[in-house]
């Protein structure tokens, strides 16, 4: 695999399964699968959108961490029919009690919480 497609593959992951050691083998073994040629890299983009979305259900449904970023620069935002995405650069993110790790790029996607009736939960406190 080319170091191009190792920067893109990079850059598609979060910073949070890529800096666990599951995501990092997980990654390890998406290029080497790449190299190889038995995968192509748009399922390699779709294995790894699903992995990414199964980290982020476990945390969502299974995890009471708290997670802190800091030291972050806000590159751009936008909002569009009330979903918030926001690009942030140098960000330090520690997740409950282990060392903080930096990653060069984070993108946030923010959407409000909804009731089973579709209607948007002002209390974002829980």
């Amino acid at each position: 695999m080319t170091s191009r497609s190792t920067t893109r593959t990079n850059e598609i992951s979060t910073a949070i399964s890529t800096q666990t050691t599951i995501g990092k083998a997980f990654l390890e073994t998406l290029n080497e699968a790449l190299e190889v040629g038995v995968i192509t890299e748009n399922i390699a983009e779709r294995m790894q959108n699903i992995f990414e979305k199964s980290i982020w259900d476990g945390l969502k449904h299974k995890s009471k961490l708290k997670v802190v970023l800091h030291g972050s620069h806000l590159v751009g935002s936008r909002h569009i029919e009330g979903q918030w995405t926001l690009i942030k650069r140098n960000v330090s993110i520690k997740i409950g009690y282990r060392r903080p790790f930096t990653v060069e790029k984070l993108k946030i996607i923010a959407v409000p919480r909804r009731d089973t009736n579709n209607n948007n939960i002002s209390n974002m406190d829980d």
